[in-house]
C-alpha cells in the first residue's frame, strides 16, 4: 500500500520558530505548566495537528525551548567579551548588554530557573550555563590584571549579583543605574573608573 503524504495543517502558517517563541511567552508569563500544546494552539487559532507538523511532542518542544534560551541568552555576552581583549573595554559591553536589555532577556532567564527548580535535567542545563557564563567573565578580571583566582571570585560576585538583582526583580530606571555604575565598577574590579565614564 502506498503511504499517503502527510497533509500540511489548514489555519496560519506557523513555522517550528513560532511555536518556541509562543512557548518562550508563556513560561516568562506563567510558567513551564503552562506551557501545553493545545493552550499554544489554541492562542494561534490553530489545531493540535499544526504542532505536530514540527514537533513530535510536547518534550521536544520544552528542548527546543531550552536551546533557544541557551542560545540567545548567553550569546550576547559571549559577544561581549569577545568584542575586544581590553579588559576595560570588555566589562563595558557586558554591563552594556545587562543595562540595556536587548540581547538579552532578564525575565527569560528567571523563568528558566523557576522551571529548574522543577526539572534536574533543566537545573544540569542551567549549572552548566551559568558556569560558562562565569569563566567569561573571569576572563574579564584577568585582563584587568587580577590573577586567576581572584578573577574567579571577582568573576562569581559580580555575576550573583546580577542574578540576585533579577532574582528580588529591583525596580530601578535607567538613569539611576548608570548614576550608580562607578561604584560598581569600582567595588566589583578594585580599579578606579575609567575618566571618561563606565558606558
Amino acid at each position: 500500500m502506498t503511504k499517503r503524504p502527510r497533509r500540511a495543517p489548514s489555519g496560519p502558517r506557523l513555522g517550528r520558530e513560532d511555536w518556541v517563541l509562543a512557548a518562550k511567552k508563556t513560561l516568562v508569563a506563567r510558567g513551564i505548566e503552562a506551557v501545553k500544546v493545545d493552550r499554544l494552539a489554541k492562542g494561534f487559532g490553530v489545531t493540535r495537528g499544526s504542532f505536530y507538523w514540527h514537533f513530535k511532542s510536547r518534550g521536544e518542544l520544552l528542548q527546543a525551548l531550552l536551546t533557544y534560551w541557551q542560545d540567545t541568552n548567553t550569546t550576547a555576552l559571549r559577544a561581549a567579551v569577545a568584542s575586544s581583549t581590553d579588559g576595560i573595554a570588555q566589562f563595558r559591553a557586558v554591563i552594556r548588554v545587562w543595562v540595556d536589555e536587548k540581547d538579552f532577556s532578564p525575565s527569560f532567564d528567571t523563568a528558566v530557573r523557576d522551571w529548574a527548580r522543577q526539572a534536574k535535567a533543566v537545573a544540569a542545563l542551567l549549572r552548566k550555563v551559568d558556569e560558562e557564563r562565569i569563566q567569561l567573565l573571569s576572563g574579564i578580571f584577568r585582563n584587568l590584571g587580577h590573577d586567576e583566582a581572584e578573577s574567579a571570585v571577582r568573576a562569581r560576585v559580580l555575576y550573583y549579583h546580577q542574578v540576585g538583582y533579577y532574582a528580588l526583580a529591583i525596580k530601578e530606571s535607567r538613569a539611576d543605574r548608570l548614576a550608580t555604575l562607578p561604584y560598581y565598577y569600582k567595588i566589583l574590579t578594585g580599579l578606579t573608573p575609567p575618566a571618561n565614564g563606565i558606558l
